[in-house]
């Protein structure tokens, strides 16, 4: 019985990736992101570490110093104490609203704003849609008060050896198929973000539309460290390293497909319900919730799971070797590794997130 369970679940795995086509990912540049993080790089300058101090951090914030050095004589524009004053609601999410506008200068509203981000910003949706248009407005006066269009410009060659790297090191086509086969959802596309000019190993995933718009996107910064070739150009931007393009795909683009269930009330609530379990996690204290830690125990485990389905097995011991220090994640691998098992009974990820849930009742 068992095996004939796990043959009926690939049949599902293997139904599900045939109706997904195989879609391009698209890799581009967003202004608005960039803008955004040249306001946010302005409040960040514990990242840039002389070599002495920290030598990681100095080799992986080569590009983050040159747009700090470069705005430091706008430090003090109103943009920048805006975006401190927002991030204290969003945190990072700040980056998350140049998704929903149209590109800057112009930055009106092309998309409606996700109700999760409206709620952190103020309790009132109205209030909170004034204070985010009124911020993209303060952007749009940035962009035109400093030289950010000349920036922009003279660093053109980074942009470019950054996109080229992505795109030369794109996942399989078969990842796509494989990734909405597990997760039991299409999405109408996937966009990789790719921004050069922060530090490195750090990235957010976000869904942008609803129903039969939605679509992915995956804010990436370097992966590794950058090394210019001239003033204005680099050797290498920093993102040549396939395995950690696909992790950070799987990763990524896996809290779109989870974030947005996890943050609604029936299942918010369930899960906060055990937030007894909370534990730190060594070496990963910015994980300080159990909501949060949740997520990252799900979207990890699927990273393992969807390297299994794939065939990628030395990639799963990897995967497993060094999320050593997640002390839940062999009770989560046990858990989406029985999902994949009985896909006829669990089609999707969501028809499934209650058993899931439900099953940390035996960790307290």
């Amino acid at each position: 019985m068992k095996k004939l369970a796990l043959l009926t679940a690939w049949w599902v795995c293997l139904s599900l990736a045939a109706r997904a086509q195989s879609r391009a990912i698209e890799v581009t540049t967003n202004r608005n992101v960039e803008v955004i993080n040249i306001l946010f790089t302005q409040l960040s300058p514990e990242f840039l570490a002389d070599s002495l101090a920290n030598p990681w951090m100095f080799e992986n914030t080569r590009l983050m110093r040159a747009s700090y050095d470069f705005f430091q004589p706008w430090k003090q524009h109103p943009a920048v104490a805006a975006t401190d004053a927002l991030s204290k609601s969003l945190g990072t999410g700040v980056y998350l609203l140049g998704l929903y506008y149209e590109p800057i200068p112009e930055a009106s509203p092309k998309s409606p704003l996700s109700p999760l981000l409206l709620e952190a910003v103020h309790p009132n949706s109205d209030s909170a849609r004034h204070l985010v248009n009124s911020y993209m407005n303060l952007l749009n006066r940035f962009y035109r008060e400093a030289p950010v269009d000349s920036f922009l410009r003279t660093y053109d060659p980074v942009y470019q050896t950054a996109l080229q790297e992505v795109k030369s090191q794109l996942p399989a086509s078969n990842f796509i198929p494989t990734l909405e086969a597990y997760y039991g959802e299409r999405k109408n596309g996937y966009t990789i973000v790719v921004m050069p000019f922060f530090k490195s190993q750090w990235g957010m995933g976000w869904q942008v539309g609803e129903a039969e718009k939605q679509r992915l996107f995956n804010i990436i910064a370097p992966f590794d460290a950058q090394y210019w070739a001239s003033k204005h150009t680099v050797k290498t931007a920093g993102y040549q390293n396939p395995e950690a393009l696909r992790t950070w795909c799987v990763h990524e683009f896996g809290h779109s497909f989870v974030n947005p269930l996890t943050a609604r009330k029936p299942y918010a609530q369930a899960i906060d319900a055990h937030k007894g379990l909370f534990k730190p996690i060594a070496n990963n204290l910015q994980y300080s919730d159990w909501a949060t830690a949740f997520n990252e125990y799900v979207v990890r485990a699927g990273e393992v799971q969807v390297a299994g389905l794939m065939g990628q097995h030395t990639q799963k011991k990897r995967l497993l070797a060094q999320y050593r220090d997640w002390i839940y994640l062999p009770h989560f691998n046990r858990q989406l590794a029985y999902y994949r098992a009985n896909r006829k009974q669990y089609p999707t990820f969501k028809s499934f997130l209650p058993k899931l849930i439900d099953s940390l009742s035996a960790r307290r």
